[in-house]
């Protein structure tokens, strides 16, 4: 894993978990009418999922995985849509996985984590979304 600089996370990166790092410039201050932009970001572990928040001008949705296979983090890159994904809000009692509620680095705001599972349901019923999202998850899965 590339060991990342104190400075450079301070000046250039937002921490969003345990050595997963993003560009400061794909974060902005949320407001309410403002959260239809947003960036998958897996654990280390690759079992759960968060929405964060982005700034407007990114509508790409990037996955950032640690621990999958780069082509699947490719092919990811590569797709964008405009579904307005809105985060998935699970409790313990409806889910065999307790969610993880993490202290997000935005505003103070907290990340919901959500089941791999949970995820690719949501993504596999929205409009527009290809084939390959399905496969690239489902493979980073059971990878």
């Amino acid at each position: 894993m590339i060991k990342v600089d104190e400075k450079m996370i301070h000046s250039k990166m937002v921490r969003i978990d345990r050595d997963v790092y993003i560009p400061k410039s794909y974060v902005k201050s949320i407001k309410p009418k403002n959260k239809k932009h947003l960036l998958f970001i897996l654990s280390p572990n690759a079992k759960f999922a968060r929405f964060v928040p982005c700034s407007e001008e990114v509508t790409k949705i990037r996955l950032l995985m640690l621990g999958v296979a780069p082509k699947f983090l490719r092919k990811m890159e590569e797709i964008y849509f405009h579904s307005g994904i809105k985060p998935l809000h699970t409790s313990a009692s409806n889910s065999e996985i307790t969610p993880l509620v993490y202290e997000s680095y935005i505003d103070n705001q907290n990340l919901d984590a959500i089941s791999f599972d949970d995820l690719i349901n949501r993504l596999e019923h929205l409009p527009g979304v290809t084939e390959v999202i399905t496969e690239t998850l489902n493979a980073a899965k059971y990878s």
